[in-house]
């Protein structure tokens, strides 16, 4: 999936939660590498769980990203040290109004 194809689901008037995979690089296939894409008053973010600590980054808790990579859906490169990205495909999504579950776990990941 693109980002494109993506964001056509977005709405404005709902929280929606995203979990998206995408594949780690070749020789690693049988593993994913999962991230949160959120959407609230239409406003996406994305956050993820990344290895390694970039330090001069000011979008991190830790090992914990908001917005790592600024396209929703690129994943990891399809081989190590090249520019050629997977991209994620949608695992499950959650959405709802104000009081929702939705909105409980939006409010969690950016909050907690």
């Amino acid at each position: 999936m693109n980002e494109k194809e993506l964001t056509k689901q977005f709405t404005k008037d709902k929280y929606q939660v995203y979990l998206l995979t995408s594949k780690i690089p070749v020789p690693f296939q049988f593993a994913t590498h999962p991230w949160f894409v959120i959407v609230k008053d239409g406003k996406p973010s994305r956050w993820e769980i990344v290895g390694h600590i970039y330090k001069n980054r000011k979008d991190r808790e830790g090992h914990l990203y908001n917005n790592f990579h600024k396209d929703m859906t690129k994943g990891f490169e399809k081989y190590f040290f090249t520019r050629i990205f997977n991209h994620g495909n949608i695992l499950s999504k959650l959405q709802g109004n104000k009081y929702s579950l939705a909105e409980r776990v939006v409010n969690f990941i950016e909050n907690e």
